[in-house]
């Protein structure tokens, strides 16, 4: 892959990403102006730190990603979307220890 087609493949993969991440933000938050409000809700709920739920469910993508390259298949959805999800969820992950810190 040349230079130029590698930049081309990640300002598309991040178009992409950007897609998903603002379009899923509204559903998954229920409306709140905090993103990490469903991995909160849920880690009250289960009484552990948010970055646990955040993890489980980066861990479930990067799953999907192992399972592509041992078997070679894709299974719910293009392994694209799973490298998606992956690169969304460890935004997530920034965002939530930025918010831990207090940092904006």
């Amino acid at each position: 892959m040349t230079g130029s087609q590698f930049e081309t493949l990640c300002l598309t993969a991040r178009e992409r990403q950007d897609k998903i991440l603002f379009a899923k933000g509204l559903e998954y938050t229920q409306g709140s102006e905090d993103r990490g409000a469903n991995f909160k809700r849920l880690a009250e709920r289960l009484g552990v730190d948010p970055l646990t739920v955040w993890f489980i469910y980066f861990h479930k993508q990067v799953d999907g990603i192992a399972s592509y390259v041992k078997f070679g298949k894709e299974y719910s959805e293009p392994i694209e979307g799973r490298f998606d999800d992956a690169m969304n969820y460890l935004v997530l992950g920034l965002s939530l220890i930025a918010d831990k810190r207090g940092v904006v």
